[in-house]
């Protein structure tokens, strides 16, 4: 159990300082490190945009309320569940804060150690919940790092999903990922 604490805390550690990194000199530092072309995603009705590896499978999924509507899945290396991930999911806020919805995910989340700060996202001009943590399934353990980002009437839930062990390798790409995010 320390050790998870210590290795989420490091991980935690370096999503912050890699994000004040992409805070200050926008995708540069992350397009050097991934060194990976970029293609554009753009939702129907171009409310949502979001630049992913060129590399990587776009799965796309009808609009719907409450729903995931794009999934990026990582090269592919024959074994599934296929990792790493991006999915982003929709769903209507209502009257629900993005910090009541947090907070009900990590009830859910009872036995789970979960790691909680903000982000500050300049290029939406927003604050974004950001929480880390592992869970299994009855065959495999995935690290998850998701972003929580309020629009009016809607939030949007960003997860990074990965195997613990691979975590780190496919962090810039994910973080180059969110810097390039616009919503209208």
């Amino acid at each position: 159990c320390f050790s998870n604490m210590v290795t989420l805390g490091s991980v935690l550690g370096i999503l912050l300082f890699a994000t004040q990194l992409a805070v200050e000199n926008h995708t540069q530092v992350f397009a050097q490190e991934s060194n990976e072309t970029m293609s554009l995603y753009r939702s129907p009705g171009d409310n949502f945009e979001i630049k992913y590896p060129s590399s990587w499978e776009k799965r796309e999924y009808p609009a719907a309320e409450n729903s995931s509507i794009i999934e990026f899945l990582g090269p592919s290396t024959g074994v599934e569940p296929r990792t790493p991930s991006v999915n982003i999911f929709i769903f209507p806020s209502g009257n629900q804060s993005v910090e009541q919805a947090v907070s009900e995910v990590v009830d859910e989340l009872e036995d789970i150690q979960v790691n909680s700060t903000t982000m500050e996202l300049s290029q939406l001009n927003v604050t974004a919940r950001v929480l880390e943590y592992m869970v299994s399934t009855a065959h495999q353990e995935f690290h998850k790092l998701q972003l929580w980002i309020e629009r009016p009437e809607r939030t949007y839930v960003i997860t990074y999903t990965n195997l613990p062990d691979k975590f780190s390798e496919y962090l810039p790409q994910f973080m180059e990922m969110i810097t390039t995010i616009k919503i209208t």
